[in-house]
């Protein structure tokens, strides 16, 4: 199979268009743990924690088990169209550059509404300053789970890595928190998240003690709610627009000052160029060196 066409078409195709709900196969992998989060209730800590691990491994198989479809396919048309749409589905550029530039508005009400759309935390009071910086930190840590770690895992793994971290990611979204009722449901799909992210991160670690040094680490000033798979590439996207990031209560990142619309302009910008290229430069390995080689 053609794994590095696949991957090709597949940034093509998703820089156009977002399937819709009912197809997503995402959409599958969160309905999945909602059902399985509703059984959480009264069965005891150890219970909860328990729960949240078999959760995991009941994602893993079904996105293993999708996977596989496409080496099923007798006719080589309809296995690629097949595997071309599973593939896309375990990552997302075009889609988190269309969201984040929604954001670049200067209407209050419709920043605020667009912005929550990207995060999860209480917009209610926040100025604009504040509001702008969530979308350019949306920007910057998602680089890493919309398109980076997929892409990486697909090259190592084939389709079945790209679809297991696309699970693994979904659960970490929806249960990984440390609220009081998903703390320790949630516990597996954070761990699990937050190992399989190591690698993307690594990659702005790197770029960032290259650039900047060690020294650029002291422009993170992390309280609480931020785990280091985000430190690196918000610290990045904070030096290289000479910004100040900000989630009160909980980090500031970068020296600069509180983003404003044409900031967060500029982060789609260099979200864009920094996605397309890896995607490019994925795409050409792929085609060189014959990867992923086990599928």
């Amino acid at each position: 199979m053609d794994e590095w066409l696949f991957l090709a078409v597949a940034v093509a195709v998703d820089a156009l268009l977002e399937y819709p709900n009912a197809i997503h196969p995402t959409v599958l992998f969160g309905r999945i743990i909602g059902i399985i989060d509703k059984k959480r209730p009264g069965i005891g800590k150890i219970g909860e924690v328990a729960l949240g691990a078999t959760s995991e491994l009941v994602l893993i198989l079904v996105a293993i088990g999708l996977s596989l479809l496409p080496f099923i396919i007798p006719w080589w048309i309809a296995r690629a169209a097949v595997y071309v749409f599973l593939l896309k589905s375990s990552f997302s550029i075009g889609g988190l550059i269309r969201h984040v530039r929604a954001c670049e508005t200067e209407n209050y009400e419709e920043l605020r509404t667009n912005v929550g759309k990207i995060v999860g935390r209480d917009l209610s009071s926040l100025q604009k300053g504040f509001l702008y910086s969530a979308a350019v930190e949306s920007a910057a840590e998602n680089t890493v789970d919309s398109a980076l770690s997929p892409i990486i895992y697909y090259l190592i793994f084939g389709l079945p890595g790209a679809l297991v971290y696309r699970a693994i990611n979904t659960a970490d979204a929806m249960v990984g928190y440390t609220d009081e009722a998903h703390v320790r449901f949630g516990k597996a799909a954070a761990l699990i998240d937050y190992v399989a992210n190591r690698p993307a991160a690594l990659i702005f670690y790197l770029i960032n003690l290259a650039t900047w040094g060690k020294k650029s680490y002291g422009s993170a000033r992390l309280k609480r709610g931020l785990r280091m798979n985000g430190v690196h590439p918000m610290l990045f996207y904070a030096k290289a627009l000479n910004l100040r990031l900000v989630k009160k209560g909980y980090y500031v990142i970068g020296d600069g000052r509180l983003p404003e619309a044409s900031d967060v302009k500029r982060a789609v910008t260099l979200t864009a160029a920094l996605l397309y290229a890896f995607a490019l430069i994925s795409v050409l390995i792929s085609y060189f060196y014959g990867l992923p080689r086990w599928f």
